[in-house]
């Protein structure tokens, strides 16, 4: 039988990994015990809790987990496994997560047209805040787009804070929510799971 395991949490599939970063990984909390696993040989996807020597204590309590389904040749993260769409569920992003990344967008387009009206007027090409509006915009909107998979950095909510140099509240407010919200123990722990287990395609 296969070293190479397999593990799904919080909906995200990633391995091979060896046995032993695998019960590293169980040691450290990372994979839970009701967290699915699999390798070659094994039927079908199972908590970690119920295979013998992947826990230090095997009396762990595991919550209900997922149907059973039928036995799959082959390797359950092929697409259209039965294993994969039995066990391996994509979990909705924290309502937090999705008001970052709304934010964000909706922040960038107002800074962008606040840049593009200041440029059209000729006179602010020389203000610094019209240049600020047009980077936190860009930057904005690129980090906005895929703030439900990756962390946007605190600088962004930073410049848009600043732009009330433009007299662009909104900003103002938008930036000051994603501050508050970046720092939410439920999003951090959203973002940590997300950088730690990469998506297998």
């Amino acid at each position: 039988m296969s070293d190479e395991w397999y593990y799904a949490v919080d909906g995200r599939q990633a391995g091979p990994v060896a046995e032993a970063l695998l019960k590293q990984l169980i040691g450290s909390g990372q994979v839970r015990p009701q967290d699915l696993v699999w390798r070659d040989g094994m039927p079908q996807w199972q908590p970690a809790a119920s295979v013998l020597g992947l826990l230090a204590a095997q009396a762990a309590t595991v919550s209900a987990g997922p149907p059973s389904v039928p036995p799959s040749a082959g390797n359950p993260f092929d697409p259209g496994s039965a294993a994969t769409a039995a066990y391996v569920m994509p979990r909705a992003a924290p309502g937090k997560v999705v008001a970052i990344k709304v934010m964000m967008i909706v922040g960038a387009a107002i800074a962008l047209l606040w840049s593009l009206g200041l440029m059209a007027s000729c006179i602010f090409l020389i203000w610094p805040g019209t240049y600020l509006a047009l980077v936190t915009g860009i930057w904005g909107l690129v980090a906005g787009l895929k703030a439900d998979r990756e962390r946007p950095p605190k600088a962004i909510a930073i410049l848009q804070i600043c732009l009330i140099l433009n007299f662009d509240v909104t900003n103002l407010a938008l930036g000051i929510v994603e501050l508050v919200f970046l720092g939410d123990p439920e999003v951090a722990t959203h973002y940590d799971a997300a950088s730690q287990l990469p998506i297998m395609q």
